[in-house]
């Protein structure tokens, strides 16, 4: 038989009654800070996502739920919600999370994709003579010596 549990129901008056489970309090702050990490390392969860939790979870717990994650999970939530930023695959763990909370407050934008001019190699020009008697484009000064080459034979 299923168990319809609300969860969320279940969250709120454990956090309303603090005192009754006191024996849990380490599993609980684990659980919370576990629960929000795996909120902001979602695929689907945009910049606004992420500052709309901060909002719900309160400024300061939020500034602790980013202080205690590793920095792998820094990387890989500021790789996603700002990965057309020039800086970020060469920075270190200080300027990501300087940048991931940035943006969380709202005091940073993410970068915009910069456009990279493609550079077109320049052409060879030919002369027209030896375009005319070259079509195929091999008028090289060897592949003219190995043309006289086979006429001999």
């Amino acid at each position: 038989m299923a168990i319809n549990l609300d969860g969320f129901a279940v969250l709120e008056r454990i956090g309303a009654h603090p005192d009754s489970f006191a024996g849990i309090k380490t599993a609980v702050t684990k659980s919370a800070h576990d629960l929000i990490v795996k909120q902001l390392k979602t695929k689907t969860t945009t910049l606004r996502d992420v500052r709309r939790v901060r909002e719900a979870v309160g400024i300061d717990q939020f500034g602790l739920i980013l202080d205690g994650m590793n920095e792998p999970t820094v990387k890989s939530i500021l790789s996603r919600l700002d990965k057309h930023h020039p800086e970020l695959k060469a920075a270190d763990a200080r300027w990501r999370r300087t940048r991931l909370r940035a943006l969380c407050e709202g005091a940073a934008e993410p970068s915009e994709k910069v456009k990279v001019a493609i550079k077109k190699a320049p052409r060879r020009s030919q002369a027209p003579a030896a375009r005319a008697n070259n079509p195929s484009g091999f008028g090289t000064e060897a592949m003219d010596v190995f043309r006289q080459g086979l006429r001999k034979k």
